[in-house]
């Protein structure tokens, strides 16, 4: 860790550790529980540990939880590091961190499976993350010209479309798997689309928009369905289909 940390890469490790634990014998239960705490670890001192690779040793080892295997496996190889007397936690916390965009974060959501979290960022991307351990799924999806203002998973089993919307005035469609956008850009807003939403069958979108209007669009090719719904005097900043998919 301490190479990784002076290469700026500790990140590699959200990979690797469950790379190694597929090879691993399942018998050898030690191992797996230290794997599994090496990725709590970076989850929880990366930032720390990225900025300064001697708070792996001053932080990260002194304030990690006392039932730590990690832990328990490698602080009496250190002599000298400070000793916490008091307050220490027993486990690791369960909040999760997704460290990655640039720029904030506009908008979350999970998959249908809640496999996968995605997430839209003023830095113009969209990016996948594993629910689980927090680590980045493949590339961010680029192709917005502006900030990401809202996201969502299509509804089917495996969540395998993400829809966005922007401040570009834009709506796109992308394939979860690969990151590559499906089709063109749906147009027609005229101002940014603060609100994206799936119908129950996944067959339409609907957004809603800075320029007051409500719109409905064909899923796969992008067409608007009718006119705009008009009648809003200001933003629409959320929008959402009815259960039946029928308001």
């Amino acid at each position: 860790m301490e190479v990784l940390s002076f290469l700026k890469s500790l990140d590699t490790v959200y990979a690797a550790m469950p790379t190694l634990m597929e090879w691993i014998d399942e018998e050898c239960q030690a191992l797996h529980a230290i794997s599994r705490d090496a990725i709590e670890f970076i989850r929880v001192f990366e930032g720390a540990v990225s900025m300064s690779t001697p708070h792996l040793y001053l932080s990260a080892l002194a304030f990690s939880p006392v039932r730590s295997p990690l832990l328990r496996q490698t602080m009496h190889k250190f002599r000298g590091l400070p000793n916490v007397v008091a307050g220490k936690q027993e486990y690791w916390p369960t909040v999760l961190y997704c460290r990655g965009h640039i720029a904030r974060v506009g908008s979350v959501a999970f998959s249908p499976d809640g496999r996968w979290i995605v997430s839209g960022s003023r830095d113009k991307t969209i990016r996948v993350w594993d629910a689980h351990t927090g680590c980045q799924i493949g590339s961010p999806f680029e192709g917005h010209t502006d900030s990401v203002c809202s996201v969502a998973f299509s509804p089917d089993d495996d969540g395998r479309w993400i829809v966005s919307g922007s401040d570009d005035n834009t709506i796109r469609v992308w394939d979860v798997h690969n990151g590559s956008q499906i089709g063109s850009p749906f147009e027609g807003h005229t101002d940014s689309v603060l609100s994206v939403a799936f119908s129950p069958d996944g067959r339409w979108i609907v957004s809603g928009s800075l320029d007051k209007t409500i719109r409905v669009w064909d899923a796969h090719n992008g067409s608007q369905i009718g006119s705009p719904f008009e009648g809003h005097t200001h933003w629409v900043t959320s929008v959402s289909f009815s259960p039946d998919g029928a308001q």
